[in-house]
């Protein structure tokens, strides 16, 4: 086992290397980044399978993947220690390597349908006429290249990006906001258990945040109040979809399952467009660089989780490697979309369920025994301690019995 210097000092460079970001940029991330690509085709998805009880299916993914990042935060709180670190205390270096490399196939794997689904939706929304795939192609380029950067790109894309989702996003709801009738949304829980439960099932690949938030555990600056910051972070994330939700059924109501690629259609029916034309989409255009740096976030942690798990500073290579399979995935699954999101969301959900709610909720298990594992690793100087202390008290009785200053000579 390592020694306390030894391991004082790995913390150290993890808390000052490239791969170090502050609690603010992990608050961005959780606020902005959060529901900046849930708002697509999760609307659409949703209202199939639950119907107008989409809030309470979108809700109880939301509590579940709560409760599994608050227990990522919680250690954060507790130990400067990262995932590998704690891993290899327990387990050794070899279990923690192979479990960065399954970490970081899984990462890769949680990007596939989010970018095919992003490659669809520039298609179809950004162009007056459908374009090439290849027009999508530069997108592995930036990806690539913010792969390469390590983690403290990411946190300065989220400082950004907070700037871009105030400005873009309020503005859609509230060109949305005079078409909504919230009474679609009534009754309450007429879909049915099943159903909600079904629908929950179906779009844990869109909330499956706390698998990229576990990659960050002893890569972020702590600072007060920490849990009270992010928690409240992720809490205005996920209100933001449950509100977008509700104003997208509001509007489209029982013709909502058709209506995919939601963002784009929610403010079309504001009345000051029928003059200014479709000024929609320069807010949407904002918005879309949010969704661009959230969709490269879960890449680069697949680069970095790689690059650890076979302990070389090569992060080009393995920023390559990543964007390179992603490409091939996204070159042949171009035309067959629908059955990628079934075999995914339908077939594969499991996947998503463990690495990003169940694997989360166990890792405070791995903080059982720091404590007594720091006494082991020092015992000699806890038993000095002890001994002064021991001395002191008696000094202190002997002064007392003998009523003799402290610092006088004893008589």
């Amino acid at each position: 086992m390592k020694s306390n210097t030894n391991m004082n000092n790995t913390t150290s460079m993890t808390r000052n290397d490239k791969h170090t970001v502050t609690t603010r940029q992990l608050c961005f991330m959780l606020a902005f980044f959060l529901p900046a690509n849930k708002i697509i085709l999760l609307p659409s998805v949703l209202t199939q399978y639950a119907g107008n009880d989409l809030l309470l299916a979108a809700l109880a993914v939301f509590v579940l993947q709560g409760a599994a990042i608050f227990a990522l935060l919680w250690i954060m709180s507790r130990t400067e220690k990262t995932l590998f670190e704690l891993i290899e205390g327990k387990f050794g270096t070899w279990a923690a390597r192979i479990f960065y490399f399954i970490l970081g196939a899984y990462l890769l794997f949680s990007s596939v349908l989010p970018v095919t689904e992003h490659r669809l939706y520039t298609q179809n929304t950004m162009y007056d006429t459908l374009p090439t795939i290849l027009i999508f192609i530069p997108f592995f380029f930036f990806s690539g290249y913010a792969a390469a950067k390590g983690l403290q790109c990411a946190g300065r894309a989220a400082d950004v990006s907070a700037l871009l989702f105030l400005v873009s996003v309020p503005v859609l709801l509230f060109m949305s906001v005079a078409s909504v009738d919230f009474t679609a949304l009534l009754p309450i829980g007429s879909a049915g258990a099943g159903k909600i439960f079904n629908a929950s099932a179906h779009v844990l690949s869109w909330c499956s945040d706390a698998g990229w938030v576990l990659v960050f555990l002893g890569n972020v600056r702590v600072e007060k109040n920490f849990l009270c910051k992010t928690g409240i972070s992720y809490a205005c994330g996920a209100g933001v979809v449950l509100l977008f939700l509700a104003v997208f059924y509001g509007i489209f109501s029982t013709v909502a399952m058709n209506e995919s690629f939601a963002v784009v259609k929610i403010a079309r029916y504001y009345n000051a467009l029928k003059t200014l034309g479709r000024i929609d989409y320069l807010f949407i255009y904002i918005l879309s660089l949010v969704q661009l740096f959230a969709l490269t976030l879960p890449i680069q942690l697949s680069a970095y989780t790689m690059g650890k798990a076979f302990n070389t500073d090569m992060p080009p290579l393995f920023s390559a490697i990543v964007n390179g399979v992603l490409l091939l995935v996204v070159l042949f699954t171009a035309k067959s979309f629908p059955s990628l999101e079934r075999t995914i969301n339908g077939y594969l959900f499991p996947v998503f369920l463990v690495f990003a709610n169940a694997l989360p909720l166990l890792c405070p298990l791995l903080l059982l025994g720091e404590k007594q594992a720091r006494r082991d690793n020092n015992p000699q100087t806890d038993e000095q301690k002890d001994k002064e202390k021991d001395n002191d008290n008696r000094n202190n009785r002997d002064r007392k019995r003998q009523q003799i200053p402290a610092g006088g000579k004893e008589f």
